[in-house]
């Protein structure tokens, strides 16, 4: 097993009332997988942000959310590693390292995956490491996606710009100049120079909260109050959900026409009530109501 070498209309809908009556957590009428029909396997790479760091429990991430969205002719595997980086090791962070050192990595590699979802960069981009590392990004990122069309299933790849910065200095220092500006050029690039497709989560984010220097983005999670979003870095559920969409709409289009509105229930543990979401409304194509 080979190491790399150094290395929407979306209508937001608070609804209490409904809470009680919502009995799933992802509501979805996808026919059933046919008999023979082979189970297509997706592998989402990435570091929190594909693990579901501040998601209300792991059914909210964005692989298990996008599992419900695509059914059972999918089995989408979750690999995030919080904290992973693509540069590195990185000396002062005991929680950071190169995703390619992870048990995760290992795992992603003899996944027999048939699409691969790669989602990293928002680690790598903090003051004490991305001047020292920058350099190495772009061809580490090359040597990771290689390692994966390598694999024996030959997958399909797809890289994802991550989400805005919306707090300055977050988790150690991570710089808004880089997130929110320098991958956001760089993935595109690289995925140019490799003929892949790219994934602009920042995008949908930005389309939703375009203002990147004001801290409250209703898809956003919290770290202290009620109804704030002051995390910054980490999506709440329904910003979770954002992604799931946005990799379905890209991996699988076809999908889309047998998704159905899905409701969104939040889990039970006090801290993400301690998240509930702002009213927004915003315009796409897709009619989404979430309950929370």
């Amino acid at each position: 097993m080979a190491l790399l070498p150094g290395a929407a209309f979306v209508a937001l809908a608070i609804v209490a009332a409904h809470l009680d009556q919502v009995a799933a957590d992802v509501v979805s009428t996808v026919p059933p997988l046919q008999l023979g029909a082979k189970i297509i396997r997706v592998a989402c790479v990435g570091d929190s942000l594909t693990e579901g760091f501040h998601a209300s429990d792991p059914g909210h991430s964005y692989p298990a959310l996008l599992q419900g969205l695509l059914g059972s002719q999918y089995n989408v595997m979750n690999f995030g590693h919080s904290g992973a980086t693509l540069t590195g090791p990185q000396a002062g962070y005991a929680n950071k390292a190169p995703y390619w050192m992870t048990a995760a990595y290992q795992r992603s590699l003899t996944s027999e995956a048939d699409i691969v979802v790669l989602m990293l960069g928002s680690n790598d981009a903090t003051g004490r490491v991305w001047p020292r590392h920058r350099r190495q990004f772009a061809p580490l990122y090359v040597e990771l996606v290689r390692a994966y069309l390598g694999m024996r299933s030959r997958p399909r790849v797809f890289l994802a710009v991550p989400p805005p910065l919306y707090r300055p200095h977050a988790y150690g220092g991570m710089l808004q100049s880089v997130i929110n500006a320098d991958l956001p050029r760089l993935i595109p690039q690289i995925a140019a120079k490799l003929g892949l497709p790219t994934i602009s989560v920042f995008e949908a984010f930005r389309e939703r909260c375009p203002n990147l220097h004001q801290n409250n983005c209703a898809y956003m999670s919290s770290t202290t109050t009620l109804r704030s979003h002051d995390d910054g870095c980490h999506p709440n559920d329904v910003g979770y959900f954002l992604i799931a969409r946005k990799v379905q709409t890209a991996i699988a289009p076809d999908s889309l026409a047998a998704s159905p509105p899905v409701a969104i229930t939040p889990g039970d543990n006090t801290f993400y009530k301690r998240r509930l979401l702002a009213e927004v409304t915003h315009t796409s194509k897709q009619p989404i109501t979430i309950f929370v």
